[in-house]
C-alpha cells in the first residue's frame, strides 16, 4: 500500500543529518491526513498502468464508492472527468485530485 512505500517519511529518521527533515517534517503532517487520496489516485493510476484484473477489480471498488454505483464501460480518464455529486460549484474528480495534491505541495513547499 502507499502507506507502505511512505512510511520512511512519515516517522523520524533514526540519525537525522540535520535540519530538514526532524520529525518527519515536512511531509508527515502534510500526507498523514490524505493517504486515502494517494491511495486513490495509486489504484487510479494502476488501472492505467497494469492490465490485471486485481488493478481494474480496485479501481472498480474506488468508483463503487466514490459514485455508489459502477457505470458500465467506465474508464480512469471517463472516471476523472466525472463530476462528483453535491460539489458546489460542480467539479470534477480530476479538479479534486488537483486542488488536494496542489494543496499538498504547497505546504510542504510554500510559494
Amino acid at each position: 500500500t502507499i502507506r507502505t512505500e511512505l512510511q520512511p517519511l512519515l516517522v523520524p529518521p533514526p540519525d537525522p543529518p540535520g535540519r530538514l527533515f526532524r520529525n518527519g517534517r515536512p511531509f508527515a503532517p502534510t500526507i498523514r491526513p490524505r493517504i486515502n487520496l494517494l491511495n486513490n489516485l495509486k489504484t487510479i493510476r494502476n488501472c492505467i498502468s497494469h492490465a490485471s484484473v486485481d488493478a481494474k477489480e480496485k479501481f472498480k471498488t474506488l468508483v463503487r464508492n466514490e459514485m455508489t454505483y459502477y457505470p458500465p464501460g467506465m474508464t480512469p480518464g471517463a472516471f476523472l472527468m466525472t463530476v462528483k455529486q453535491n460539489t458546489n460549484p460542480p467539479k470534477t474528480y480530476f479538479a479534486i485530485y488537483s486542488e488536494d495534491l496542489r494543496a499538498m505541495v504547497e505546504s510542504i513547499v510554500p510559494e
